[in-house]
């Protein structure tokens, strides 16, 4: 059980003064009774009624501890409670998800969020919050983020009454690095081609995803992950019953599921499919901090910002067949809540960052579109 005000528990510290004044006055009254006798002075013995005077205090204060809990307003952890949008004006809800524990980014992505967050509710005076979000590792260490009970309690009513579905699938392929591309094979015999950027920063050593390959013999792993199954569902339905809020926090507890259940699927296949790491599993710590060998790049993330690799990642995996995630013409997956990308054996974050009209053209050569279709691929990092 928790409490949605545990601040009002503190009250309870009232009732030592209460009972020590209460002692005092009947200490103070004469209440005990001796009676003399041949063999001395002996206590009176302590009747029913004796006791029942001291009713009406005891009453008092089981009626102010009641009072205290009410104020606390206990919830049981593993019970739904229908949360009301009445009263609120504003949902912020910030995203700092993706590479955003890398220390390549500065300043990092978690302070700016703050930054940005603490900014907006500085110049909103009048208005009535409902939440401020982060996700990934800043979601539970931002102390600006609130209403945790709703969201936990909603987390519960998801796991117990299986409102969402996760599914995913990985797999280890036979690759090799050709100039900036990475090309895996099927277990057809069948090559996929992935073209990659690199990043024109020589203080970061112009580094690209090829890099991490082997010019033959090596392996790629490729996953396709999601939370969302059902979300749609259950948005609507949360919707139909006027709780619009709550379809909100769901939209984003799916989100951050399939970001741990990418975490999930990387660490089984890092221990046992591909089996590179060994020893005892990481803390939960170690992994927030990336404290693992091995790198999950997802498309869209800095290092690899072109979406439409996802084709050929579907293609290996054959996601269409096995879940279901579906690619939209843009190569969004559908549902939103998803995640598709390549996994390293040794490999670190970085950012492409802007790229020049040179490598731009050689990119669009190589991925078979013209410049102007890049630009609309890649608009973060080719402004011609």
């Amino acid at each position: 059980m928790h409490f949605a005000s545990p601040h009002y528990l503190w009250l309870s510290v009232l009732l030592v003064p209460m009972i020590a004044y209460y002692v005092w006055r009947t200490l103070q009254g004469g209440a005990a009774i001796r009676i003399s006798s041949l063999d001395g002075t002996v206590r009176a013995p302590r009747t029913v009624r004796y006791y029942l005077r001291h009713l009406p205090f005891v009453l008092r204060a089981a009626a102010f501890v009641l009072l205290v809990v009410a104020l606390a307003r206990p919830q049981e952890g593993e019970q739904y409670s229908h949360t009301s949008t009445e009263g609120i004006d504003i949902v912020l809800s910030i995203d700092v998800s993706g590479s955003m524990l890398a220390r390549d980014f500065k300043p990092d992505r978690i302070t700016a969020a703050k930054e940005v967050a603490g900014a907006f509710i500085a110049d909103r005076y009048g208005d009535r919050i409902g939440l401020v979000a982060f996700a990934g590792e800043a979601f539970t260490q931002s102390p600006l983020t609130t209403d945790q009970s709703t969201l936990q309690t909603l987390l519960a009513r998801i796991r117990n009454e299986r409102l969402l579905t996760l599914q995913g699938v990985a797999g280890i392929f036979a690759a090799r690095s050709e100039g900036d591309d990475l090309v895996a094979t099927d277990p057809k015999g069948h090559e996929k081609r992935l073209t990659m950027l690199r990043s024109q920063n020589p203080a970061e050593g112009c580094r690209s995803l090829a890099d991490c390959l082997a010019p033959e013999n090596d392996w790629l792993g490729c996953f396709a992950v999601t939370a969302g199954i059902g979300l749609k569902e259950l948005c609507e339905k949360l919707r139909t019953d006027g709780d619009d809020y709550s379809a909100i926090l769901t939209k984003l507890l799916a989100d951050r599921l399939t970001e741990a259940f990418a975490e999930a699927v990387h660490s089984f296949v890092r221990r046992q499919m591909w089996g590179y790491e060994t020893g005892p599993q990481p803390a939960p710590e170690t992994i927030l901090r990336g404290g693992y060998r091995g790198r999950r790049m997802a498309f869209g993330y800095p290092a690899a910002p072109d979406h439409t690799l996802k084709r050929e990642v579907f293609d290996l995996l054959g996601v269409g067949q096995t879940t279901g995630m579906r690619l939209t013409e843009n190569c969004m997956i559908d549902p939103g809540e998803s995640l598709c990308g390549l996994l390293f054996a040794d490999a670190d974050y970085f950012a492409v960052g802007p790229v020049d009209r040179e490598q731009a053209e050689d990119y669009a050569r190589r991925r078979g579109c013209t410049p102007g279709e890049l630009e609309k691929l890649l608009p973060n990092n080719y402004r011609p």
